[in-house]
C-alpha cells in the first residue's frame, strides 16, 4: 500500500515537471509561433547588427542603460549595444552614432547642443 502511494506521487511529480517544461520551453501548442514569448523569457529585444550595421551611423539615439562606457541605446524603437570612448552617459540622454566596432557594438558620443 505504501509503495503504491509513493509511485502515485512520483507519477504526479513527473507529469507536473514535464507539463511545466512544455510551457517554459515552448513545446506547448499554446506557445508555438509566438516570438513574444522568447522576448518575455530572455528579455532579448535587440536587433542583429549583422543585418543592418552601416545605415545607423549618424543617427541619433537615446541611452537606455547607463553607458559607462558600454550599455544599450534605442534608435527607432530598437535596442542596440553601444559603447563610448570612455565617456559616462546617463540614461535618457541623447547620443549620436559615430561608427561601429568589429563586433556588433555601435560607437557613440554625447549629442552636442545644436545638432
Amino acid at each position: 500500500m505504501f509503495e503504491g502511494i509513493i509511485i502515485f506521487f512520483l507519477v504526479i511529480i513527473m507529469i507536473t515537471f514535464f507539463g511545466i517544461r512544455k510551457l517554459l520551453f515552448g513545446d506547448s501548442p499554446f506557445l508555438q509561433g509566438k516570438k513574444g514569448i522568447q522576448t518575455l523569457l530572455t528579455g532579448d529585444n535587440q536587433t542583429s547588427m549583422l543585418e543592418e550595421p552601416d545605415h545607423l551611423i549618424g543617427k541619433i539615439g537615446t541611452v537606455y542603460t547607463v553607458l559607462k562606457p558600454a550599455g544599450k541605446i534605442i534608435i527607432d524603437n530598437e535596442h542596440y549595444e553601444a559603447t563610448t570612448n570612455g565617456d559616462y552617459i546617463g540614461k535618457g540622454e541623447k547620443v549620436k552614432v559615430i561608427g561601429k566596432t568589429m563586433t556588433t557594438v555601435l560607437k557613440v558620443r554625447p549629442l552636442f547642443e545644436g545638432e
